[in-house]
Order: structure tokens, then C-alpha cells, then sequence
């Protein structure tokens, strides 16, 4: 599999250049240009900082994918040499100065949070712009959305093994006093190996980012975050504990068991409303 980007020459199943960690074009989910010029749905301002470095420490190689809360790319830590993540966050989530300052303490909460099953966070700042930003781990492989979406439902041991990991990586966090607030079939990836599946949990210290900025972003008609899995108090705009992760673990649950969602409500109150139903006496 050969490079677009540095022509380097990559194992045929590889999902990322060893070279340059330029997603490669075969991999699953690699980004199309669109009729729009967008590049697979991503727009090209996201894309323009690609080939600079933060920090004087991180060169950002490529684009690998976006999301309500930043974008996401692979970038190289240029005194090490080895690949890594970087998470640029939205403006909006850091624009404020005690939220700024709310991410900075979450941040180095996570970078305590040490787990086989938890995506490590190396580093944290902020751009030149104001942007801040997140140094994690970077993970080969599938997100479950991704193999639910190709599979449909799942099968008994799979879940099993999948749930175990999961719950021994929130386990730790919640030993550690950290809530995930985002558990959803997108935060968690999957790398297949002979024994099993290999889970990472990913985003531990920003979801809660998106909390302090629901009401606000909810009324002025945007749609933060993915609504279905958030437990009732979370979606009502209450204080959350780690009782609001195993709610949404069980979603996730559900949703591999039948293929579906329990509930499909689009906004934080229309699924309070649809879980009203939960948590009445």
C-alpha cells in the first residue's frame, strides 16, 4: 500500500503510513473530496493545519477525523519522532476563561488516569489562535460505530469481551474521581487481535467541556454532543457522577445487542422527555 502523501511503501492492510501517519486512501473511512470541495464531510479550513506545528513540538501530518468536540489529527512529536494524536478543540469550548481553565484541571486529571483499556493523554496546550488542545495516544483500528454499522448486531462473547474492557477502564476513572460524561459507540475503538478485541476507551478530560456549554448551545438551537446516550439528569443539565457513565454504557450495550437505540430522541430535552419514563417514581 503506497502512500499518497510520501509515497512510502506500507504493509497492504496498514491503516496509517509508518512514514509520514497519513491515513492511507484504502482504509476504511479515509476521507472523499465531495462535490462541495469538502474533504469526507470535513470542511477545508480543518484541513489547512495540516504541515504545522504546535508547540514547536508537534507537527500535524494529516487530517484523521472530526467531531462535535475538535478535530483530530496525526501528528509527530518531532523531539521523539514516534505518531501520535493531536485533539484541537473547538473554540467554543475554551473561548471562556474558566472554561479554559476547567480544561486545563480535566486535562491533568486524565493524564493521571493510567489503563490498559484508556487512551493516554501525553500533553495538553493551546494554539496560537487561543484553540486548546489534547497530545493522546495514537490507536489502530476500528471504532465500534463502525462495526455495528458493517455488522449489525453482535455476537454474545463479543459484547462480553467488549463490556469487560469498557468497565475495567471506567472502573479505574471512577476510582480516580473522573466522570467520562461521553460514552458512545464512537468513543471506543476496537483492534481485533488473535485473543479478541483490544477496546480503547477515548476522551477522558474534555466531555466534560460539552456539559458546561449545554444550555448555552442549547438555546441558541444547536445540538451538542450525541443525545441518545446521555443518562436523564445528564440531558436535564443536573450534576452527573459516575452512575450517568454506566446509563450510558448500558445504551451501548443495547445497541449491540439489537442493533438499534433505545431511544432516538435528537436533543437533550426531547431525550429527557423520552427517559422521563426511567426515573419516575
Amino acid at each position: 500500500m503506497t502512500c499518497q502523501k510520501c509515497n512510502q511503501t506500507n504493509a497492504p492492510d496498514a491503516r496509517f503510513c509508518r512514514n509520514c501517519g497519513a491515513k492511507l486512501a484504502s482504509s476504511e473511512g479515509t476521507p472523499t473530496v465531495t462535490d462541495d470541495g469538502a474533504v469526507g464531510g470535513l470542511d477545508q479550513f480543518a484541513d489547512s493545519l495540516s504541515g504545522q506545528t504546535l508547540s514547536g513540538k508537534y507537527r500535524l501530518d494529516s487530517i484523521l477525523g472530526q467531531g462535535g468536540m475538535g478535530t483530530v489529527y496525526v501528528a509527530t512529536r518531532l523531539h521523539i519522532g514516534d505518531t501520535v494524536a493531536v485533539k484541537i478543540l473547538h473554540r467554543q469550548y475554551t473561548k471562556d476563561p474558566s472554561i479554559a481553565a476547567r480544561f486545563r484541571r480535566e486535562a491533568q486529571a486524565a493524564a493521571r488516569l493510567k489503563h490498559p483499556n484508556a487512551v493516554s493523554i501525553y500533553d495538553f496546550g493551546v494554539t496560537d489562535d487561543g484553540s486548546s488542545y489534547l497530545v493522546m495516544e495514537l490507536v489502530e483500528g476500528q471504532s465500534l460505530r463502525q462495526m455495528i454499522k458493517q455488522q449489525g448486531t453482535l455476537d454474545l462473547i463479543t459484547i462480553a469481551e467488549i463490556v469487560r474492557q469498557i468497565c475495567a477502564a471506567l472502573e479505574e476513572a471512577h476510582r480516580r474521581e473522573i466522570v467520562h460524561r461521553d460514552i458512545k459507540p464512537d468513543n471506543v475503538v476496537l483492534e481485533m487481535t488473535r485473543s479478541g478485541p483490544r477496546v480503547k476507551v477515548l476522551d477522558f478530560g474534555i466531555a466534560k467541556l460539552r456539559d458546561l456549554s449545554l444550555s448555552q448551545m442549547t438555546q441558541t438551537g444547536t445540538t451538542m454532543g450525541t443525545p441518545q446516550y446521555m443518562s436523564p439528569e445528564q440531558c436535564l443539565g443536573q450534576e452527573v457522577d459516575s452512575r450517568s457513565d454506566i446509563y450510558s454504557l448500558g445504551v451501548v450495550i443495547y445497541e449491540m445487542l439489537c442493533g438499534v437505540l433505545p431511544f432516538n430522541a435528537t436533543t437533550p430535552m426531547a431525550m429527557a422527555v423520552a427517559t422521563s419514563s426511567l426515573t419516575a417514581p
